[in-house]
């Protein structure tokens, strides 16, 4: 048989709506940790401990900057500038950055900026059999956990320190709200996620041994994430690719009766001076 019967039925039945696609994006290479609703989908709470971590700007999280525009990759990429990299993309949005007064220019470059999210290893109470895992945080909830470390009753605290750190309470519960994945259209729930630092220090774990396994299978994360970053040529192919869409949807705009705002439609030679200005990079 010239074809993997298989790997054929699989693809069936994505095609017939039995079956996610696995379009090939790969997990990071640590266990993550999500607070998650009770099985009866009510709030639940979890008591956590953060794990001594510094960060290249030393903070205790491991900050990442990505790309999201769906129109420049289908998933996030690892912006990789902020660790000192070759970032075509990073370029590009300086240079135009430099004439603020091209809001058209501005236009086609402002979904490049990078959105920043943040990892913090963590130890669940509620999962101590899972050892060391890794909380990804939205700048929200990082924040609140920073305001908390910032605080009058925490500021002179080590708070992650082993032997007399402080656990929080992590309590998720229902918002009532979603949201639909631009790529897969699937539809998620959003939780609220409200974080609660306990008031009396605790040891890490009760014994020397265990202490030293859960501190030492913390994750190199700023060497991950450094990994994950792609090579200046092949950001150079997806930014083309991303100039190449606006310059047919400008055109589409330029060649029909727009009924939107015209402060909307981007002219397409302006989309041009973009181009040659990324070429001239």
């Amino acid at each position: 048989m010239a074809y993997n019967i298989s790997k054929l039925a699989d693809t069936y039945a994505v095609m017939n709506g039995e079956k996610k696609a696995n379009q090939g994006k790969k997990g990071p290479p640590f266990p993550q940790w999500k607070p998650t609703l009770s099985d009866d989908g009510k709030a639940r709470t979890f008591n956590v401990r953060f794990l001594p971590y510094q960060d290249q700007n030393e903070q205790p999280f491991q900050e990442v900057s990505y790309y999201d525009d769906k129109s420049l990759s289908p998933y996030r990429l690892v912006a990789p500038a902020q660790f000192g990299l070759e970032d075509p993309i990073a370029e590009l949005v300086m240079e135009l950055r430099k004439d603020r007064k091209n809001k058209d220019a501005w236009k086609v470059i402002k979904p490049l900026l990078p959105k920043p999210r943040y990892f913090a290893p963590v130890f669940v109470r509620e999962e101590a059999d899972k050892g060391v895992q890794v909380w990804e945080l939205s700048p929200t909830v990082c924040k609140d956990i920073y305001g908390v470390l910032v605080s009058e009753d925490y500021r002179d605290e080590d708070v992650t320190s082993p032997e007399k750190g402080f656990d929080f309470q992590v309590t998720v519960s229902p918002s009532g709200k979603t949201f639909t994945n631009p790529v897969t259209k699937i539809v998620y729930p959003v939780n609220d996620v409200k974080v609660l630092a306990r008031t009396k220090s605790t040891r890490l774990a009760k014994t020397d041994e265990e202490v030293r396994k859960l501190v030492g299978s913390i994750p190199n994360l700023l060497d991950i994430f450094t990994k994950q970053c792609k090579s200046p040529d092949e950001l150079r192919v997806m930014l083309e690719g991303y100039l190449a869409i606006d310059a047919k949807a400008a055109q589409n705009e330029s060649g029909t009766n727009h009924t939107s705002d015209a402060d909307d439609v981007i002219d397409p030679n302006i989309l041009k001076s973009v181009e040659d200005q990324f070429a001239g990079l």
